[in-house]
């Protein structure tokens, strides 16, 4: 007895054992499921429901974009560059998985709480969908129910690197074509002589893809060259030490960025998926997509699905695997209980949900797991009719949190008085005077 007093066990159990064998602990109502029906025999009931839960599975994939410079087919004929892009492609890669249970109404576990008088019914708080949360709850508190907002991608941020980000201003002139004069000679008379006037025609040719490749080349040879006098004190102008600097990386990513037009461009984007599956009776595999690396996501449709195996490489599914479960002796005795000749009043219905670890994965290779509930696949209790009782339930599941007396508000504590400092002051302590 004193080990469960040390644990202050002792007064739940008598609170919570006086207050069901009271004289008026029995309430005069009764919960009967009413699955389909909407009139109560007495003509008076409150409806509610019990949740069954889903998952729902968030990707965050990842784009890789190689993009061809301009200038790639010359980067080792006039820079000597062998690290460059040779073809545009797309890569993806799934860089997170996210896995969590909903909670949607289930049909088949709708009950009716009936009374004779109205005075009898207890204080319920229900969810917007009709799902029992809390009986005589002081302060009902209700979770946020998760909804799957289906399988469109939600596009994320985008990190691009090209020529032209810097905000430098264009040159008056145009580089991409040159310009020539054609001389005509024009022969005058004046009097008696004889004069020749030359006129120029300016034409303007475009420059050959070679020719524009090499005058880019030759900036960055100049800029690096440039640098090193820099950095050497070679340059004409003794700059300040804070100059030289802005100037060096200056010229750094500007000449960065001329460089890409031979190396090419690498950008990368990411792309949210979400996608939300209804749990059935036994099944514990459901393929929700397709992936690979070049293609990227591409969701199943409802025609596809009977031809998605979960062993295939480019296969996306999700895999439940239920743990081991402890409610099976609690059903026994509650049927053992309601098979009575005399049956009590039957109460609040509530689930033992079933534990699961839920999985993703892609082909045999497992990406990510977690550990949720399936409410539908465990079994559904009653409990007791106690006049005034507080139930609580967790709004995923179902399952029972809490069954006593209704909590008390505390009361504020009182500012406890300060008691008055003593100092000594030689051999003669003194008290402090009290304001």
């Amino acid at each position: 007895m004193k080990r469960f007093a040390k644990y202050g066990l002792l007064p739940g159990l008598f609170s919570l054992t006086a207050l069901c064998l009271s004289p008026d602990a029995r309430a005069q109502y009764t919960v009967e499921s009413v699955q389909g029906v909407t009139e109560t025999p007495m003509g008076r009931g409150l409806f509610y429901y019990l949740p069954q839960n889903g998952v729902e599975l968030r990707l965050t994939v990842e784009k890789t974009t190689y993009k061809k410079g301009i200038y790639g087919d010359y980067a080792a004929k006039l820079l000597g560059i062998d690290n460059y892009i040779k073809e545009e492609k797309s890569v993806y890669k799934i860089v997170s998985a996210e896995l969590r249970n909903t909670v949607q109404p289930d049909p088949q576990q709708q009950f009716c709480i009936y009374a004779s008088r109205p005075d009898q019914f207890p204080d319920l708080s229900l969810s917007p969908d009709g799902i029992l949360a809390s009986v005589n709850h002081p302060k009902p508190c209700l979770q946020k129910m998760g909804t799957g907002d289906g399988s469109r991608p939600r596009q994320g941020g985008e990190h691009r690197s090209s020529i032209g980000s810097l905000g430098v201003k264009a040159p008056f002139a145009d580089l991409n074509v040159y310009e020539k004069y054609d001389t005509t000679y024009v022969e005058e008379w004046k009097d008696t002589t004889r004069v020749l006037r030359t006129v120029l025609t300016p034409v303007v040719e475009a420059k050959s893809l070679a020719q524009k490749a090499e005058e880019i080349a030759n900036l960055i040879i100049e800029s690096k060259k440039y640098r090193i006098d820099l950095l050497t004190g070679l340059q004409e102008v003794n700059y300040a030490p804070q100059t030289i600097q802005f100037m060096y990386d200056h010229l750094l990513q500007i000449e960065n960025e001329y460089m890409e037009s031979f190396t090419g461009v690498i950008s990368r984007s990411e792309a949210h998926y979400t996608f939300r599956i209804d749990i059935g009776d036994t099944t514990t595999c459901y393929p929700v997509a397709f992936f690979d690396a070049q293609n990227g996501i591409q969701p199943i449709t409802p025609d596809e699905r009977a031809m998605a195996k979960p062993g295939d490489e480019d296969v996306l599914c999700i895999k439940l695997s239920p743990l081991p479960y402890a409610g099976d002796q609690a059903l026994i005795c509650e049927q053992s209980r309601l098979d009575l000749k005399k049956p009590t009043p039957k109460g609040i219905h509530y689930r033992q949900p079933q534990a699961v670890t839920a999985q993703v994965r892609l082909g045999a290779q497992p990406l990510q797991q977690a550990d949720l509930f399936v409410a539908q696949w465990g079994d559904v209790l009653v409990l007791p009719v106690v006049k005034g009782a507080m139930i609580q339930l967790d709004p995923t599941t179902g399952a029972l949190i809490y069954m006593g007396r209704p909590f008390e508000p505390a009361e504020p504590r009182r500012p406890m008085p300060h008691p008055a400092k003593t100092f000594n002051h030689g051999d003669c302590p003194f008290q402090e005077p009290q304001e």
